[in-house]
């Protein structure tokens, strides 16, 4: 039996479509949906109501680490907090290789069970590799390792992108596109994240991709709401749609732009319905959005993306050692992802103003 263990909204996209494709993770499967992001409770009573899984489990994810941390400090002995009763996995699926609910299941499964890490989410690959801390020593003692040093497989969608640590390198595996054609699979991930079509996307010439620099204020000033007003004036004919970073409270673009409504439903399902309703990938703008790779990791699909960011280089603001808080090796991940792209030519980091009006101009003309 299995059990997968999710903290955000694409772990269970992740984990539905594993499930019901890749036929070692098929049969009596768990799943446990932490309470990391808005809506886990809703989606998690949506997902059981499904009857996809064995059994969904809502997790207390602090309640969890404090816990592991008790036991750590006081060297609590096995079994004080945990009952070790139905839990008879042979294998655990995670999606983040340092998650305290993934460390306590794979201690209570035994010696026997396999762990299995699945890319966090849609991006360029820039992963923290846990380490043995001073207290790890402390964990060790009471019998509690940390499952990333006992992994055997290590799932990536684009795993010639990836170099990890010495050892590491032979347990990357591919993972299998996502099929937007599967009736019966978007039939579930539709329900489960009660997906309602935003028809401004549908027909959206040109999407851009708000950032949460603003709202973490990171960049200084409006300076992507100035160039993107700019960028609708000089194409007013065009269907300009913004689609606006999750966390965004303060909607800067409502006056002067088609926005799409902010339902909470991941970016990635609304992707998967786009092509399965038969409609095109428009091409994406933004800063450095590494969601914009989102249909390349789970489609294997190629749309223009747009990387505006050395043009806001003289915006971001630094820190205290004088780095940027967002700056050139981000720059250089895209450049990556480049590498794997059938038409390279898709992806373009774009200087200044001029560089980006010749390119729109050349799309929209």
């Amino acid at each position: 039996m299995n059990a997968f263990v999710c903290a955000t909204p694409v772990h269970i996209l992740r984990a539905i479509h594993m499930h019901s494709a890749i036929p070692e993770y098929a049969g009596e499967t768990d799943i446990y949906i932490c309470d990391t992001f808005a809506g886990a409770a809703r989606i998690a009573e949506n997902l059981r109501g499904t009857g996809c899984f064995r059994r969904v489990s809502f997790v207390k994810y602090p309640v969890i680490r404090k816990l592991l941390a008790l036991q750590v400090l006081f060297r609590i002995p096995s079994g004080f907090f945990w009952k070790k009763k139905e839990h008879s996995y042979e294998r655990i699926v995670g999606f983040n290789i340092d998650n305290g609910v993934t460390d306590a299941l794979y201690w209570l499964a035994g010696a026997d069970v396999s762990y299995d890490c699945v890319e966090d989410a849609p991006g360029i690959y820039p992963f923290y590799v846990p380490k043995q801390y001073e207290w790890y020593k402390g964990r060790m003692l009471i019998g509690l390792e940390k499952a990333y040093f006992h992994m055997k497989k290590w799932w990536f969608s684009q795993p010639d992108l990836v170099h990890p640590e010495a050892g590491m390198e032979e347990k990357k595996v591919r993972l299998p596109a996502m099929d937007p054609h599967d009736e019966s699979f978007m039939e579930l991930v539709n329900r489960v994240f009660e997906y309602v079509p935003d028809e401004m996307l549908y027909h959206a010439d040109l999407l851009i991709m708000e950032e949460s620099m603003y709202t973490d204020h990171i960049m200084t000033g409006n300076a992507d709401y100035v160039l993107y007003k700019a960028v609708r004036e000089r194409y007013p004919d065009q269907n300009i749609v913004v689609k606006l970073h999750p966390r965004t409270k303060d909607n800067r673009f409502a006056d002067e732009f088609q926005v799409m409504k902010s339902t909470g439903i991941p970016w990635e399902v609304y992707l998967l319905n786009q092509i399965h309703q038969g409609y095109k990938i428009p091409p994406m703008m933004g800063i450095a959005c590494v969601t914009m790779s989102s249909d390349k990791f789970l489609l294997d699909m190629e749309s223009v993306k747009l990387v505006l960011l050395p043009m806001f280089y003289d915006r971001i603001k630094k820190r205290e050692n004088g780095e940027m808080m967002f700056g050139e090796n981000i720059e250089a991940q895209f450049v990556n992802l480049r590498k794997s792209y059938r038409q390279p030519e898709k992806i373009l980091i774009l200087k200044n103003r001029e560089e980006l009006f010749r390119i729109l101009d050349l799309y929209f003309n």
